[in-house]
């Protein structure tokens, strides 16, 4: 009976959200809008916030010290490693964990700057995740499609790879992952290795996947496509919200045009912030500026300064009491930040 009211409970907390299209005033949602103010664009000097960066290049892994520009450093990647498609920081902070061509996925050591770790992997590494239910588990999406725990016959690389937070109010033990290729978002069940991953029910028949962003703490999934067809002329695309319910339901919520017609893939992310509208960021190919999307609604909230070049990651983390907000684009990255 436990189990069937926390899903009862969970639905009836979805039916009361406002969803695409509704214009509830912000007093009777409790939650309030949210804004970045730019912080100083970073093309080789510092700027003024306590946080490291590192940018993936070919050779090289750039640590840019935005507190003081004169403690950068060049960081040798190993040998073979390639070019680096994705990287992510571990729930501690202490390790990052690196995707790349050259087969490989790292491990860096953020206190020495060395790699302690790097596994050959069965093919080019173009995305990787830390596991928000257990620190001792990796993972990388490969070309390709799978795992370095599953095979899918699909030749379509895995661009994006999150790990699903778990719902032990509903008694999930086993551990799940949403990845994407241009296919779709896919949920892969870890604790059954026979069991085939399957499509995010309500992102069916979208076009080309070119970028998945998913949120731990609201369960919400924004997938970005463009037209699927290679020798399209249409340049319409969009971008669909779904939310997780109760760690196995997928209900869509809405979706909105974009402009995505580029055959390069991108990165989003969500923002979370206390007491306001989650936000969903991503980078506009018109006006290859960031952009910020008010969650569920999917209003428009926040048109940032533009790049010369079109922004191919974004990441959001939280430092001392600020949400910090990144962009990276061919020659400059971006920094925008706001009070938590």
């Amino acid at each position: 009976m436990g189990v069937q009211q926390n899903l009862i409970k969970e639905l009836s907390n979805l039916r009361e959200k406002p969803c695409c299209g509704d214009d509830a005033p912000l007093g009777e949602t409790g939650m309030e809008p949210f804004s970045f103010t730019s912080a100083k664009g970073n093309q080789g000097q510092g700027a003024q916030w306590d946080l490291v960066c590192i940018i993936g290049l070919r050779f090289l892994l750039p640590q840019v010290n935005l507190i003081n520009p004169l403690e950068n450093e060049d960081i040798q990647l190993p040998p073979g490693t390639k070019a680096i498609k994705d990287l992510c920081v571990s729930p501690c902070g202490r390790l990052t964990l690196l995707a790349s061509l050259g087969k490989k996925l790292s491990i860096l050591s953020m206190g020495s700057n060395n790699f302690s770790m790097n596994y050959d992997l069965p093919g080019q590494a173009w995305s990787c995740s830390w596991d928000l239910n257990s620190p001792h588990h990796i993972y990388a999406g490969l070309q390709p499609d799978s795992s370095a725990l599953f095979r899918w016959a699909d030749p379509r690389p895995i661009h994006t790879i999150h790990s699903l937070r778990q719902n032990r109010a509903f008694s999930h033990r086993t551990q799940k992952l949403l990845t994407a290729s241009s296919s779709g978002p896919c949920v892969w069940n870890i604790g059954s290795p026979s069991e085939r991953p399957f499509l995010v029910p309500g992102s069916e028949d979208q076009g080309a996947c070119v970028s998945v962003a998913y949120s731990p703490s609201t369960d919400d999934i924004v997938a970005s496509y463009r037209p699927k067809t290679e020798t399209s002329s249409e340049t319409g695309g969009s971008q669909v919200l779904i939310k997780r319910v109760a760690g196995c339901f997928y209900h869509k919520i809405g979706s909105v045009p974009v402009h995505l017609s580029d055959f390069h893939l991108t990165k989003s992310a969500m923002v979370d912030i206390p007491n306001c509208y989650p936000l969903f960021a991503y980078g506009d190919e018109v006006t290859r500026g960031l952009k910020l999307r008010e969650l569920p609604s999917l209003k428009m909230s926040q048109n940032c300064e533009p790049h010369q070049h079109p922004i191919l990651d974004v990441k959001y983390a939280r430092s001392q009491g600020k949400g910090l907000l990144g962009c990276l684009s061919e020659d400059k990255l971006q920094l925008f930040s706001g009070e938590v």
